[in-house]
Parts: structure tokens; sequence; C-alpha cells
């Protein structure tokens, strides 16, 4: 086990922490085994067993983990990923935002509808922007 650092670990530190324990277990796939009176095992061939516990649904969520880690590291990074472009396709839009916000003293559409009539008013973002914002990365919609 290594040392506890004074600062938690960036989100892209954590990944990687988690994908190297995954990758360096025993393959799978595992599955839970009756083991009669002493529990449940978990095994990863008929005859290599790589954990014991006392209730099935420990050992069902142990074994379900060794295929379950590495899908839902595969969509957190896909995610990310997707979070990423989505932020760059938007970050265009970001300044006209900061603009209105400041302009209309934090005042949202709901709670000031006149000063979204008034003449040369400041256009907010509308959902054109945000369709052009996404075919930009490829995306439909």
């Amino acid at each position: 086990m290594t040392e506890q650092a004074n600062t938690a670990p960036t989100f892209e530190q954590r990944i990687a922490e988690i994908d190297a324990r995954a990758t360096a277990a025993t393959d799978g796939p595992w599955w839970p085994v009756d083991s009669g009176c002493t529990g449940f095992d978990v095994a990863c061939s008929p005859d290599v067993h790589v954990a014991s516990f006392l209730r099935e649904c420990d050992a069902a969520f142990i074994a379900h983990a060794r295929t379950d880690i590495p899908w839902l590291i595969e969509q957190v990074q896909a995610l990310a990923q997707e979070n990423a472009q989505m932020r760059a396709a938007l970050e265009p839009f970001a300044k006209e935002a900061e603009l209105f916000w400041r302009d209309t003293g934090g005042v949202t559409y709901h709670e000031n509808l006149e000063l979204w009539q008034r003449p040369n008013h400041r256009t907010p973002l509308t959902v054109g922007d945000l369709r052009r914002a996404a075919a930009s990365m490829g995306q439909k919609k």
C-alpha cells in the first residue's frame, strides 16, 4: 500500500490508480462459488479461488467488480473526454454569458424580462448557439 499524500489525487490520477489495480488483478471473469459451511468464495478458474466471504452478496460484488471496474473506467474516461470537448465548444460563448451577467447585474431572464426587451441589448445564448457548438463537435441537434 502506498503512503497517503497530503493532497488528494486529481481525477486523472485517481482513475489511473484504479485502472492500475484492476490491470494488476488476476484476469477475469470471476464468479461466486458456494463453498458450503465456510461461506462463499470468488473463483477465477475451477481450481483457483481469489477470495472468501461469509455472505453471498459480498462474493458476488467482488466477483463482478473484476469486469465492472474496467468497464466503469472506460465509461468515465469517455465521459470526461466528452465533457472536455463540450467545454471547449462552449468556451466562445462564455465571454458573452459573462458580459450579459455583468450588464444585467446578475439578474436572470425570469427575474427581469424588460432587460431582454431593450433595444441594443446583448442577445443571450440561444438553442441555436448550443446546436452550432454541438455541430462543431460532430454532434447532431
